[in-house]
């Protein structure tokens, strides 16, 4: 699964962050975590970017369009016990890899 692989990734990294935000996360670590985070997002949803970057108060923050490339992201999505979106399909944004470096 990609977005376990970018998450697991992730957390072996010291030099810089890197995640997953989403427009309807299933967690809240998967948020964004800034106003400016949130403006990129919607950027990237509007289909005008694929990547962007900002400096984010002292963070250089980049983000990278994710889209649900098999139909399985979006079942897996669909089916989660913590999910409040039950009609992803394959090809939907479902937000963004991030990076973050201070």
């Amino acid at each position: 699964m990609p977005a376990q692989f970018v998450k697991e990734l992730g957390k072996q990294l010291k030099e810089f962050e890197l995640s997953l935000v989403g427009t309807d996360p299933l967690y809240a670590s998967n948020a964004p975590k800034s106003d400016a985070e949130k403006d990129l997002l919607k950027k990237l949803e509007s289909g005008k970017a694929k990547v962007l970057t900002i400096d984010d108060g002292g963070t250089t923050v980049g983000m990278s369009a994710d889209y649900a490339i098999v139909q399985g992201c979006a079942d897996c999505h669909n089916n989660h016990p913590k999910t409040t979106k039950k009609d992803w399909k394959k090809g939907d944004f479902m937000g963004a890899i991030v990076v973050r470096m201070k």
